[in-house]
C-alpha cells in the first residue's frame, strides 16, 4: 500500500524555509498513514509493492526510473523549468521531477509516498496530498519503510533519488549511472555528474533515497 504521511508544515517546493516560517513550530508531528482515503493516483491500475522485491526487479525498476529521466531530458527539458507559485516567484521543480520519475517510469510507482499537507498555508480544513519536498526526503524518519536511506553517495544507483540538503540548500535529481544525475533547474532538465553538483551547494553532504 502507498504510504501517506501527515505533516503539518506545508510546502509543495524545493527551497522551503519561507513558507515553513508561515507555521507553528509546535504543531503535532508527522504521522504516517497507509492509503487511508484511498490511491493518491485515482483510477491507476498499475500494482503496488506487496512483498520484498528481489535485487535483479529492483535493478530493473531503477533502471526503467532512470530511463524516464533520460527521456524527458531529450524530448521535453523545458516542461520542468521554473514556474509560478502563490508568492508570484517561482520555484525549481526538482521534487516533482523526482516524483514523477517513480510514477511514471516505474511500474509499481503508484506506491511511492505522499505528504498531507494543508492545501493553503494556516487553513486546516483544505487538506490534500503532496509530492514529498527535498526537506522530507533529507529526513531519514520520512517513510523509512517505503525508501531506503543511505548516507553514501557512492552506492548511487541508476533511480536513485539523490539529496542535497543543509546550509540553506535544497535539491534532489535522479540518479542515472556512472556517477550522473538529471534534474530539473532554473532553465528546466540538465545532466550533471554527482560531484560537480555538489560544488553548487556548499555545506550540503549528497544522500540517497532508494524506493523499495
Amino acid at each position: 500500500m502507498s504510504e501517506r504521511i501527515d505533516d503539518p508544515n506545508f510546502s509543495d517546493y524545493c527551497w522551503l524555509d519561507d513558507e515553513k516560517r508561515l507555521h507553528d513550530a509546535s504543531a503535532t508531528p508527522p504521522t504516517f498513514q497507509d492509503n487511508v482515503e484511498g490511491s493518491e493516483n485515482p483510477g491507476d491500475a498499475r500494482p503496488m509493492p506487496t512483498e520484498e522485491a528481489s535485487e535483479a526487479e529492483r535493478m530493473n525498476r531503477g533502471q526503467q526510473r532512470a530511463d524516464f529521466a533520460r527521456s524527458e531530458l531529450a524530448s521535453n527539458p523545458e516542461k520542468w523549468a521554473e514556474g509560478p507559485r502563490w508568492s508570484f516567484k517561482s520555484y525549481p521543480k526538482c521534487n516533482e521531477f523526482a516524483y514523477e520519475a517513480h510514477l511514471a517510469g516505474d511500474p509499481l510507482g503508484a506506491g511511492f509516498p505522499t505528504v498531507l499537507r494543508d492545501r493553503n498555508p494556516g487553513n486546516p480544513f483544505r487538506r490534500d496530498y503532496f509530492k514529498p519536498t527535498v526537506d522530507n526526503l533529507a529526513d531519514p524518519e520520512f517513510a523509512p519503510s517505503t525508501l531506503e536511506y543511505h548516507d553514501d553517495v557512492n552506492l548511487a544507483k541508476p533511480g536513485d533519488i539523490v539529496v542535497w540538503y543543509g546550509n540553506g540548500n535544497h535539491h534532489s535529481a535522479i540518479a542515472t549511472g556512472d556517477g550522473k544525475v538529471i534534474y530539473a533547474g532554473h532553465e528546466g532538465l540538465k545532466e550533471n555528474t554527482i560531484r560537480s553538483a555538489s560544488e553548487s551547494f556548499p555545506g550540503a553532504t549528497p544522500i540517497i533515497r532508494r524506493y523499495k
